[in-house]
């Protein structure tokens, strides 16, 4: 039988409240954050979490989990992990 942490690092999902609050499962790593957008990296690709006030409030790395509150308008997937830092396309727009 796994464990409770094995299960939160494999199965990647999130809950959305009211578009203030984010709670993501299966988070490997965060790339960087500012209070317009949050890089994830998560067990299904990089996420990209739009907005405005974004603020992290829990940060479990061993547990998968990362929750953030803030005006949350986009979340975006990106299957190419390369993509951090080359300068181009959306991620760039959020972290400059």
């Amino acid at each position: 039988m796994e464990n409770l942490s094995n299960i939160a690092m494999t199965n990647h999902h999130f809950e959305l409240i009211s578009r203030s609050e984010l709670r993501v499962y299966g988070v490997n790593d965060v790339h960087s954050f500012n209070d317009e957008g949050i890089l994830l990296e998560s067990t299904m690709g990089l996420l990209t979490v739009g907005g405005n006030n974004l603020r992290i409030t829990k940060l479990n790395l061993e547990q998968g989990e990362v929750c953030l509150r803030g005006e949350i308008n986009t979340l975006v997937y990106n299957d190419n992990i390369s993509s951090v830092g080359n300068g181009r396309g959306l991620m760039s727009k959020l972290f400059r």
